[in-house]
């Protein structure tokens, strides 16, 4: 059975990632003429060169334009930086983001330390509650055990990611990846990971990849689910959920 195209993107970068184009406006127009629900913003965090101050974070809800022809979701790609599964952005400023995803990147900690020492750091952070998603967790600069990570995912109750902008020459990495989530009926996400107007969304879904995923296992398959997987607070936000789960009624 295939999957239902996800109507919520989870994982974008803006020009306020210094390295991605596109604003606030365009990226949620994009996203509107793609037919999404909503996306959601989620620049790297502090400890990445050229990224966005905490205060960027802390004052999000401030600073964003409110009429949007979809919702945008506040969020973070956070970075691990240590051994103990901590983070470059602060607990408390990461609670009052909509959607915390965590990843390593070889720009950031990882570059200096073992896998080993990755592992731990990553399977700490993701007993943090304020962490939602792991991700890219197929990587070629750190190979994963997936068994091992889908474990802990399901233990710390942790989503993780298929990631659509890491797809190429990484087939065999990612079906394995998959097929662990279809075994154990993992939780996960379906992400652009867009640097640009023209990536958000899910045109270069591989469906086929896919195949013994349930839909229910998809937390952005549409923006009630989002809401309700990821307990988003924001008043906004929930009535236009709410909106939604009457019109499919």
């Amino acid at each position: 059975m295939r999957i239902p195209t996800p109507l919520v993107d989870l994982h974008t970068h803006t020009i306020a990632s210094d390295h991605a184009e596109g604003s606030w406006e365009e990226m949620a127009q994009a996203a509107f003429e793609k037919g999404l629900q909503a996306f959601a913003v989620t620049e790297h965090g502090p400890s990445i060169f050229r990224s966005p101050h905490i205060g960027y974070f802390a004052n999000l809800s401030r600073i964003a334009p409110k009429d949007l022809p979809v919702v945008m979701l506040y969020g973070v790609e956070d970075d691990l930086i240590d051994t103990d599964g901590k983070t470059a952005l602060p607990d408390e400023v990461k609670a009052q983001l909509d959607i915390v995803l965590l990843g390593t990147h070889t720009f950031g900690w990882v570059r200096n330390v073992l896998l080993s020492d990755i592992k731990k750091g990553l399977y700490k952070a993701m007993e943090n509650p304020n962490i939602d998603v792991i991700s890219h967790p197929v990587n070629p600069w750190y190979p994963m055990d997936y068994v091992e990570i889908a474990k802990v995912a399901l233990d710390t109750d942790t989503v993780l990611e298929f990631n659509l902008s890491k797809i190429d020459f990484q087939e065999t990495e990612w079906r394995k990846f998959l097929g662990v989530a279809a075994e154990y009926k993992l939780p996960i996400i379906i992400s652009s990971d867009s640097h640009s107007t023209d990536r958000i969304g899910f045109d270069n879904l591989p469906y086929e990849w896919l195949e013994g995923i349930e839909p229910s296992q998809i937390m952005n398959r549409d923006l009630p689910t989002v809401v309700d997987r990821f307990k988003i607070r924001r008043p906004e936000v929930i009535a236009r959920a709410d909106e939604l789960r009457k019109e499919a009624k």
